[in-house]
């Protein structure tokens, strides 16, 4: 079991028994039920905020054992401008990677959908519209979410898509639920470029991937800004890394490869 998801079943236990004592002997000073719920508030949050401390469900964000390469992953696409400039610099380099593709964009571009995995790379959800508050939904509509996306995919590239991440990363105990409930696969990372951000160089983010860049390493990256209003700076960083992977004798695999 995940040491955070331990942390808060005895975090919650700490809490029943604080109620419980509250109920049928002599409270504790108000302070220690003050302090507790603003543990665990900060605990869900942090949480919710970092998929790969796995505390609501099993989020695959490095390689399991036994398995090896490094998973180049992409979110917020397809896009008619970027997402073949990704896929050419990847067919350049003979790697591998996968695509959390948007069910919006892959409805309006079935053809950039083909083309992913025509090239051989593998496809992963990422919402059907990518709403901040994903978060926040029901788990009957995050599950509906993910089946109505599942649906699109299966339509345009013939497969049943079982790899799921998020809008921003962002995992709460809806999205757990919802998601499990689809019977897909949670995905997060282990670094990410933090390419999506505008503003973001390229320099910058070679350094930081570049830091983690090793064996099992799932790594995250933009094929398309979020709107469609600019190229992410991962597209001119993408040939240095993958040059990086080369030099460390890493091949470059699709998260499938790993299941």
């Amino acid at each position: 079991m995940p040491i955070a998801r331990l942390v808060l079943w005895l975090s919650t236990f700490a809490a029943l028994a604080l109620v419980v004592r509250l109920a049928f002997f002599e409270p504790l000073p108000g302070y220690w039920a003050f302090a507790l719920l603003v543990w665990i508030t900060a605990l869900v949050f942090w949480g919710v905020l970092n998929p790969r401390l796995e505390m609501f469900a099993d989020v695959l964000w490095c390689a399991p054992e036994g398995c090896h390469g490094v998973a180049f992953t992409f979110d917020d696409g397809p896009d008619p401008e970027t997402t073949p400039q990704v896929l050419a610099i990847l067919k350049e380099h003979n790697a591998l990677a996968t695509f959390f593709v948007i069910g919006k964009k892959a409805e309006q571009h079935p053809d950039l959908v083909r083309a992913i995995t025509d090239a051989g790379h593998s496809l992963g959800i990422h919402s059907y519209d990518h709403e901040y508050s994903y978060a926040f939904k029901s788990v009957r509509r995050v599950s509906e979410d993910i089946l109505r996306c599942q649906e699109i995919l299966r339509v345009q590239s013939g497969r049943t898509v079982t790899l799921f991440r998020p809008p921003i990363g962002q995992i709460s105990p809806r999205t757990a639920s919802g998601a499990k409930r689809a019977q897909v696969r949670l995905v997060g990372w282990s670094v990410r470029g933090r390419d999506g951000l505008r503003g973001a160089t390229a320099e910058q983010i070679v350094e930081r991937v570049g830091q983690g860049l090793r064996d099992g390493a799932v790594i995250l990256l933009h094929d398309a800004a979020e709107r469609g209003d600019r190229t992410p700076a991962s597209v001119e960083a993408l040939p240095r890394l993958l040059k990086q992977a080369e030099q460390l004798g890493l091949q470059c695999v699709t998260l499938e490869s790993w299941s």
